[in-house]
């Protein structure tokens, strides 16, 4: 276990363990502060992508979020950094995920003003993960 608490079922790692906790407060705090799009945090989106409510707009736009951000947690969970992982580890592979989808996106010419914002937000407020 990277956090220390459990032995590493897929409902801790991606939803129940505190680095899980701060990454998805984050992505969904983008979602919803950053890019307008009302989504729930839930069991149900985090490890089956059924978005809450379901008329969210941008589908394409939350499933990467939320890819890049399952990734973040794994690569985390899978990483040798000592335990308790330091906010800036959980930061910077998180702020990475993100950017880098958002920059296979933008250049795939894919709802780029909502990437941009998503750039420009995880750019400022990353210390806030």
């Amino acid at each position: 276990s990277n956090c220390g608490q459990d032995t590493g079922n897929t409902l801790h790692i991606y939803f129940q363990c505190e680095i899980a906790r701060r990454t998805w407060n984050f992505v969904f705090s983008i979602l919803n502060k950053a890019l307008g799009i009302p989504v729930t945090i839930s069991v149900q989106t985090v490890l089956f992508h059924k978005l809450e409510p379901k008329s969210v707009p941008y589908k394409d736009l939350n499933y990467n979020i939320i890819s890049a951000a399952k990734y973040a947690i794994y690569k985390i969970w899978t990483s040798k950094a000592s335990i308790p992982i330091h906010k800036t580890v959980i930061q910077t592979i998180l702020s990475n995920q993100l950017d880098n989808a958002a920059l296979v996106s933008i250049a795939k010419n894919k709802d780029v003003n909502k990437w941009s914002k998503l750039r420009k937000f995880v750019l400022n407020e990353k210390d806030k993960i």
